[in-house]
Order: C-alpha cells, then structure tokens, then sequence
C-alpha cells in the first residue's frame, strides 16, 4: 500500500517535488469502475441477479466492473444446479461473504415502490417489477 501525506520540503530522499513523503509497502492500484445500475429480476431467484451482473461469464455485458472472482463463480455455478433450497441458501449466504469481502456492490440507496389510486379503485397492488396489471382491478 502507498500512503501519501504531505509535509513542508525538508529535501529527504523519499519526497517528491512537491513534498509529498511515501511509506509502507507498495500496491498495484487498478483504476475502478463506478456505475449506477438498477435491476428488476426477471424471476424471484439470487441467480438472476449474480449470474447476469458479476459472473465472468457474463461477458461483461451487465458486469461493468469486471468483476471476476473463481471462487465466487465456482460456488454460483454450483448452486445454479441445485435443487435443494436449505444447501443452496448455505452456498448463497458463502456468496453474499465473498461479495462483502470484496466490496464489489455499495448499494447507495433502496427504492420505495408507491402505488396510488381513488378509493373507489380496487385491486390495485405495488407489484415488484413496477409493471401495472389492470386485469383485476375494479371500481367499487
């Protein structure tokens, strides 16, 4: 890691031309992507979000960052074939780890979903895709 603080030209060997003294260990810095996206799953599935966002797989068509973890992938893809829901959540929840350990996703915000009408609309619902299904509403 390079930490850089500034301090008044006293002519060490570690300064540069404007003062700036360097210590601790170096790093690889990669430059980093910040996108603001939003996603409505196609279906109520954890899968539907990793896989189309952050596998490597992917190919890069929603995963901006280009995130690639083989680890992350590996344990996606092996929950992606199974069936059974309580061993698949363990995977999931190693998943969710990997991710927070990786700092891959800072949701900034949650959006409310509002729905409003006259009182005399009835069977109007906040449906989660933001979609508006008029087949069962009525008026009273």
């Amino acid at each position: 890691m390079t930490i850089c603080r500034p301090r008044p030209n006293s002519g060490s060997d570690d300064q540069d031309s404007a003062g700036v003294t360097r210590s601790g260990p170096e790093v690889q810095i990669k430059p980093a992507s910040l996108v603001q996206h939003g996603w409505i799953a196609d279906y109520p599935d954890p899968d539907n979000f990793l896989r189309v966002l952050l596998h490597s797989a992917s190919g890069g068509t929603l995963n901006y960052g280009g995130y690639s973890n083989p680890e992350f992938d590996n344990l996606l893809d092996k929950a992606g074939g199974m069936a059974g829901a309580g061993d698949r959540a363990r995977i999931m929840a190693d998943i969710q780890k990997i991710l927070q350990d990786d700092a891959v996703i800072a949701q900034s915000f949650w959006r409310s979903v509002f729905v409003t009408a006259n009182k005399r609309v009835q069977g109007v619902y906040a449906q989660v895709a933001l979609e508006q299904h008029y087949n069962k509403v009525w008026l009273a």
